[in-house]
Formats: structure tokens, sequence, C-alpha cells
């Protein structure tokens, strides 16, 4: 009987252990025109199953979700100008976190999920803001007379990129600098001639993903956190812009403006106003943006929003992508079956104690 026991238990730990756990799937939010106006969705990573959170008749962008995955800061200009504003993740419980007669954009939370860092229009050029969510007091961090904006906190909660302009009439040239968060020790990582824009770090902190351009061209560039070793991995005449990195650091999404076909791109020879009429109601003069992903090694690229094979998809805009935090998930069928082989040991020696006890 015991020999009996023994042997169930131990198939009962092989056969759960085996069984292959799914990879947890996680939430890419992004905003999107498709509804006429820009509205934050989020989609399977897969790019199935887009919903609207916002459903707002104002502009609302730059979503960003907090560390644990339960909330999403963004902008909205449904109160007047941009400010920030965070909802749980599923559109409920709206609350206004800024409140500032100038343009607040580009949120990104501190790895503890208490502060936000901003762009703001407070003064007379755009420069980096820290917002405590708690008590919504902000804190200036950047005092120069340069255009920064696009800042984003380390993995560690140390430092925050963010790049900058040093000649903000024209905004050029742009390059990524990084800072400590009392707002000393300012480095520039790319000291170029050009334009750096859109740093992003990767979850284990030590790479930076960014926008060069490069011969005309915007390309999504992965350097390390020092600013050596710069790889493009997209490749691409077209503008790639917006990277977010994979909760497991092995892929990247960003926004391109590669898929506009023939169909809808503008005339070479026509005005910006005309090139804006043609884009429907967009609110730039860049093309409409897909969201795609591609590997760390420039392989694997996939378009996740819109139909490739439909020309009309290519008038819609969807960008400023953010992939949701990767939450831990429990080894339920290793620990089951653990647990399961220790109660049956434990139920065998009762038994033989209580069989010798009682011959």
């Amino acid at each position: 009987m015991y020999k009996t026991l023994l042997l169930l238990s131990a198939a009962g730990l092989l056969i759960m252990a085996s069984i292959p756990e799914e990879s947890p799937s996680t939430l890419i939010a992004f905003a999107t025109n498709r509804d006429g106006n820009y509205e934050v969705y989020i989609m399977n990573e897969d790019g199935t199953n887009p919903r609207n959170l916002t459903c707002s008749p104002g502009q609302d962008r730059d979503p960003a979700w907090s560390p644990d995955g339960e909330r999403i800061a963004f902008t909205s200009d449904r109160d007047g100008d941009y400010e920030i504003y965070v909802m749980d993740a599923d559109g409920e419980n709206l609350k206004r976190l800024t409140f500032s007669p100038g343009s607040d954009r580009y949120p990104a939370w501190s790895p503890d999920g208490r502060k936000i860092v901003f762009n703001t229009v407070r003064n007379v050029n755009d420069q980096i803001y820290i917002l405590d969510v708690g008590n919504k007091t902000v804190k200036r961090l950047t005092q120069t007379l340069s255009y920064d904006a696009r800042a984003t906190w380390s993995p560690d909660g140390e430092k925050i990129a963010y790049d900058s302009s040093i000649l903000y009439q024209n905004r050029y040239p742009y390059d990524i600098y990084i800072i400590d968060t009392d707002g000393n020790q300012k480095i520039n990582l790319t000291n170029l001639i050009d334009r750096n824009t859109d740093p992003a770090w990767s979850p284990d902190g030590e790479k930076i993903a960014f926008v060069k351009r490069k011969e005309s061209s915007y390309n999504i560039y992965v350097m390390d956190a020092d600013g050596q070793n710069q790889v493009n991995i997209t490749n691409n005449t077209a503008g790639n812009w917006d990277p977010a990195w994979s909760p497991d650091g092995e892929k990247i999404i960003f926004a391109s403006d590669r898929q506009v076909s023939p169909q809808v791109q503008p005339d070479e020879d026509s005005t910006s106003s005309e090139r804006e009429n043609q884009f429907w109601n967009l609110k730039t003069f860049d093309p409409p943006r897909d969201i795609y992903i591609i590997d760390i090694n420039g392989e694997n690229l996939k378009r996740l929003t819109n139909d490739e094979n439909d020309p009309s998809d290519d008038i819609i805009d969807d960008t400023y992508p953010s992939w949701c935090p990767l939450k831990e998930k429990a080894k339920i069928p290793f620990y089951g079956a653990f647990i399961l082989i220790v109660v049956v040991l434990s139920i065998i020696l009762l038994m033989k104690i209580f069989k010798d006890t009682h011959g």
C-alpha cells in the first residue's frame, strides 16, 4: 500500500511539473485617431482585440503604464490645454493630475509608481518636471534655455533620460541626456550634430533605445546606457518613432510611417496645409503611423495595427505605444505537485507510525 501511494504521488509530481506554463500575455497601450480624434486604446501584444479606454471628444495621447500594470497615465486637452491624467487599466477612475496653463506632455512613471516625470511649457520653453502622484506637487528638474522633452526613468530610479535641443528656435540638434533625479550630473550620451530623441530604458537598465536621424531617415537605435555601441535595428528609409521595450527586454515596439501606400501619400509638390488636408484631420504634417514590433537584433518585424492589405487603413495614425509591465506568475503546477507529494508522504509516515505504535 505504501509503495502504491508513493508511486502515485511521484507520478503526479512528474505529470504536473511537465505541464508547460503559458507565457503571461501582456497588453500594449497606444494613441490612435481611428475614431476621428486621438484616443487611448489598449490591445493584446499580438495586435488583436483593440479597445478604446478614454472615449473623449478631446485629444488623448502619450499613454504610459504604471510599474504595477494597474494604471495608465496619459495626456489630454479635454479641459483646454494638455494636462496629465491617470486612469485604471480598464479606463475607470479617471483623475486629473496637473493644472497648468501650459502644455504638459509625455508622462513616464518612476519605478516605485509614486512619481511621474513629464515635460511642460510652464516657462518660455519645454522643461522636465517631476510630479508627486499622491499630493500632486511638481518640482522642476531641468533649468536650461533648451527644449527638453520625452523624459523616462531608469529602472533603478536613480537617473532620468530625456532629449534636449540646444537651439530652441529651430529645435536642432537634439541629443540624449541623462541626469540624476536631483538635477545634478547631466551627461550627453550622443554628442552629434543631428537629431537624437525618444529615449527608452531597457528593463534591466543596461541599454537605451532611441530615435536617430541619419541621412534624412529616422530609425530606432539601441545603445549601451553610457552611449556606446549604437546599433540601428530598424534600418528603414521611413520614419520610425516612439520606441518602447517588451517586459523581457527582447523586443521593441515602435511607431512607423513605412506603411503609407501610394494611394494616400501626399503630392510631392503640395504645401504643408495641403498635406494636412490630404491626411484627413491629423494635426501634424507627418504621415500616419502604425505600431510595429521587432526583435532587438533587428529581426522578425511585424505590423500590429491596421490591415496591411487595406490602403484605406493607412490614413489612421497609431502612435505612442507603451507595453504593460509583466506581472509575476506563480508556478502553480510545480508547487501544486510538490504539495501533493508532501501530503502523501506525510500520510504514509503517519500510517506507519500508527501501525508501529498499535502493533
